[in-house]
C-alpha cells in the first residue's frame, strides 16, 4: 500500500440539496463555515471535502466542487479469499482471468463497495447536470474513477505479472502462493483435501516426481 487514502476530484457539480442522501445532508446542515470544509457522515469510510458550494442560477440548487476520498482498508480482512477466488474463476472473461492487476482491482472494488454506494446514494443521485452518472456508461466511468484511485491507494502499478495461481483441484484462483507438487510448477492446491482428490482422481498415474 503507497497511502492511506486516495480521492477522486468531481468539479463543476450542480446539486438538488433535496436531493442528496440523508446522511450528507444532514452533515452538510451541521457544517460551520464557508468551503473549504470537509464532511466525513458518521460510520462511513467516506469524506467529502467541498472545495466550492454556491447557490446557482437555477431556483434552490448549489454549484459544488468535491474532492471524495476513502480510507484504505486492509484487503485480506474486507475481502473473504475463498468467496471471492471461487467467484472470480466462475465470472471472469479468460482473457483476464488469471490478471494479476485486474484480479486485484476487482477485489478492492468488492472491498469498497459499500463506500461506492455511498457516494452514488448521496452525491451522484443529486447530480442534475451529470445524468450520465445515473446510467450504466455512467456508473462504469465513476468504476474507471475509483479504479484509478485504488491503483494509487495500494499500488497496484507495481504488481508483478506473474499470472494467477489455480488449484487444480477446484479451480480456486488466488493471488497468493499455493503449495506445488513436485512433479510440475504448473500443478498447484489450494489444500490438502483438494492434493488428496486429485491424486486419487488420476494424477497418482502422472506423477513423476515422487510420490
Amino acid at each position: 500500500m503507497s497511502d492511506n487514502t486516495s480521492s477522486a476530484w468531481f468539479p463543476g457539480l450542480v446539486i438538488d440539496p433535496k436531493l442528496l442522501g440523508s446522511d450528507l445532508r444532514l452533515s452538510l446542515l451541521k457544517r460551520q463555515g464557508p468551503p473549504p470544509f470537509s464532511v466525513t457522515p458518521p460510520q462511513c469510510n467516506v469524506t467529502y471535502r467541498f472545495m466550492a458550494l454556491e447557490p446557482s442560477d437555477y431556483e434552490k440548487m448549489y454549484n459544488a466542487s468535491v474532492l471524495v476520498t476513502f480510507g484504505c482498508k486492509d484487503l485480506e480482512q474486507a475481502v473473504d479469499a475463498r468467496t471471492f477466488g471461487e467467484q472470480w474463476a466462475a465470472d471472469a472473461t479468460n482473457e483476464q482471468r488469471l490478471d494479476r492487476r485486474v484480479y486485484a482491482y476487482n477485489k478492492a472494488q468488492r472491498a469498497h463497495r459499500e463506500d461506492l454506494e455511498h457516494v452514488g446514494g448521496n452525491l451522484t443521485c443529486a447530480t442534475l447536470n451529470r445524468p450520465e452518472y445515473l446510467t450504466e456508461a455512467g456508473i462504469d466511468t465513476l468504476t474507471k474513477k475509483f479504479t484509478d484511485m485504488y491503483t494509487g491507494m495500494y499500488g497496484f502499478d507495481a504488481l508483478s505479472d506473474k499470472p494467477l495461481a489455480v488449484c487444480v483441484g477446484c479451480n480456486f484462483h488466488s493471488d497468493k502462493p499455493m503449495k506445488r507438487c513436485p512433479c510440475s510448477s504448473a500443478v498447484v492446491y489450494c489444500s490438502r483435501r483438494c492434493q488428496k482428490a486429485h491424486w486419487n482422481a488420476g494424477h497418482r498415474a502422472e506423477h513423476v516426481g515422487g510420490d
